[in-house]
């Protein structure tokens, strides 16, 4: 974990009038104009870096502001895509993804769009009712673990909650680590506390797999708080969402009867591509993964005390009405970058800080 970069990483955009690292994905359009904009009004730009933060270019030679956008100017340094190449004309495996309408959009693993990315650091002046703060969750047994500065936490989902594609997970420079660490490491920061972290997570995994694995994989971690992070590759509706992660609670309860649960409601996918996997009830049958925005309603109706919501796919939300998609992605298909990463875990910290902590 980069020490140097850790504060910014840790600092949630609703509690600084800067923004640190915010990702840009510069991408030249029909006109020949590359232009991105910004999730708030800027007063200041006061660093504009490759994503692996190597490098910082300058404005007016690189890059120039315009109307709260970052605009390249002919022969900038900073990377630039083509629109045509993040829209293929024909399929490539391992490179694409089938685009709705027809055709194909690019998709890549790795850190291909982390190295094709800028960070963007700005002073704003904006309240940050567009990314509202959570209120504190109602957890009181977690809460009161934290102020006696221990707690076992484990982050059991898929392939967003192991952490893909952040950088640190890529093998990429600044070596941003998952969400879920950031996490602990601001639990122990803000509390003092002795966080041990746990993540039995599996990318390419559904509610279905959790349940028939909880057992083996959470239980004997011996957890006192669980965030439950499906939903992504989800091939059924809300409803049934909801009973499966239902039944996984009970599974860990009954092993653990003072665990608490945060419900994490997936991030969305590209809305331009279409997801989907083999039905499991017959694997001659594909379907399309298409549920994702039916987690949040879904894990509401089982909050409780002891039982609280973080809702990344209405945090997305909030985000792409300033921003586009592949300004926020690793895969660009549905995977969050370092910077969305970064929100995930300041949504579920908000949770766990009672407003004085602030």
């Amino acid at each position: 974990m980069d020490v140097n970069h850790l504060k910014q990483w840790l600092t949630p955009v609703w509690e600084s009038d800067i923004v640190y690292g915010e990702s840009l994905l510069m991408v030249r359009d029909a006109s020949g104009l590359a232009t991105a904009p910004l999730l708030f009004d800027p007063i200041s730009i006061l660093a504009v870096q490759s994503a692996d933060l190597r490098q910082t270019f300058v404005e007016g030679k690189d890059w120039a502001l315009e109307d709260g956008c970052i605009v390249l100017p002919p022969r900038s340094r900073i990377p630039c895509c083509e629109l045509a190449d993040m829209y293929p004309a024909d399929f490539a495996e391992g490179s694409t993804f089938p685009r709705r309408g027809g055709g194909y959009s690019l998709w890549a693993e790795g850190h291909f769009f982390h190295d094709h990315q800028i960070a963007v650091t700005y002073s704003h002046a904006e309240s940050g009712a567009l990314l509202p703060i959570p209120s504190p969750a109602d957890l009181p047994r977690t809460f009161a673990r934290l102020r006696a500065g221990q707690l076992k936490m484990v982050l059991f989902g898929d392939s967003i909650a192991e952490g893909f594609n952040s950088s640190g997970l890529t093998g990429a420079p600044p070596f941003q680590p998952s969400w879920g660490e950031l996490l602990a490491e601001n639990l122990r920061r803000r509390w003092r506390a002795d966080v041990d972290f746990s993540n039995p997570s599996l990318a390419g995994k559904d509610s279905l797999w959790g349940l028939e694995h909880v057992e083996e994989r959470v239980n004997p971690l011996d957890p006192e708080l669980v965030i439950i992070a499906f939903g992504m590759n989800e091939l059924f509706p809300g409803p049934v969402f909801a009973d499966r992660i239902a039944a996984i609670m009970n599974k860990i309860r009954a092993a653990h009867p003072e665990v608490e649960f945060i419900l994490a409601a997936t991030s969305l996918p590209n809305p331009e591509v279409i997801l989907g996997g083999p039905s499991p009830t017959d694997p001659t049958m594909r379907l399309e993964a298409r549920y994702q925005g039916e987690c949040g309603a879904a894990l509401e109706s089982l909050t409780c005390p002891g039982v609280a919501l973080a809702d990344f796919g209405d945090l997305q939300r909030g985000l792409l009405t300033r921003k586009r998609y592949w300004d926020i992605t690793g895969n660009n298909v549905n995977h969050p970058n370092d910077f969305f990463c970064r929100l995930h875990a300041h949504v579920v910290d908000a949770l766990l800080t009672p407003l004085g902590k602030r």
